[in-house]
């Protein structure tokens, strides 16, 4: 989404790249909801509240872990972070021996 530098605020954008993950007619389904008074007012007040939990970008995680304990979370380089506060199993960045790689630095 981001990545690709389209500009997701324009709707038919949006559709091309929903459509990339969803059926057509789900991500036409997800348009049509996004329009909605009672969607709108679910994304103002989970808005709210993630301002309220100090969120200041995105994407904003706020965890909760098996013992009950909360914990925010800032950017795409941090989900081993919340991988390892939630207790899950995870596997660092592996370096691949000379030869395997592709890239030339």
């Amino acid at each position: 989404m981001w990545e690709d530098g389209k500009d997701v605020s324009k709707p038919e954008i949006l559709v091309e790249v929903l459509q990339l993950r969803l059926k057509a007619d789900e991500a036409k389904e997800v348009m049509a909801k996004a329009n909605s008074p009672s969607y709108k007012q679910r994304l103002n007040d989970n808005t709210k509240e993630a301002l309220d939990n100090g969120a200041f970008g995105c994407p904003w995680f706020f965890v909760r872990n098996s013992k009950g304990e909360e914990e925010p979370f800032f950017g795409s380089d941090r989900f081993h972070y919340m991988w390892e506060y939630l207790g899950l199993p995870w596997k660092d960045v592996e370096l691949l021996p000379p030869g395997k790689a592709k890239a030339k630095i």
